[in-house]
């Protein structure tokens, strides 16, 4: 049974709406990521979301996260219906929590 079942962090934006991306990557490079839609530019949120809400994206194992050894990455894209150009995101207070 996994020790942890979710993740937890808060952010603030300003600037122009684009997507927040959280990646978890493990040892085989398997990626799984969430994305929040036009969510940059807001005040502090506080964001929980359990492990098997995120989807895999791409390399390794398309159906499995090595959950013992994962790599946290945080981006900024700009996607459909985003507004691109510049602004500024931060991030605080990331937990991994039962």
């Amino acid at each position: 049974m996994r020790k942890y079942r979710k993740v937890k962090f808060s952010y603030q934006g300003s600037g122009n709406a684009n997507t927040l991306e959280l990646k978890l990557v493990d040892d085989d490079n398997t990626n799984f990521g969430r994305n929040w839609l036009k969510s940059t530019n807001s005040g502090w949120r506080e964001i929980e979301v359990p492990f098997n809400e995120f989807e895999y994206w791409w390399y390794g194992n398309d159906s499995y996260l090595d959950c013992s050894k994962i790599d946290i990455w945080f981006a900024i894209s700009m996607k459909e219906g985003d507004e691109g150009g510049s602004g500024t995101v931060e991030i605080k207070g990331l937990e991994f929590l039962p």
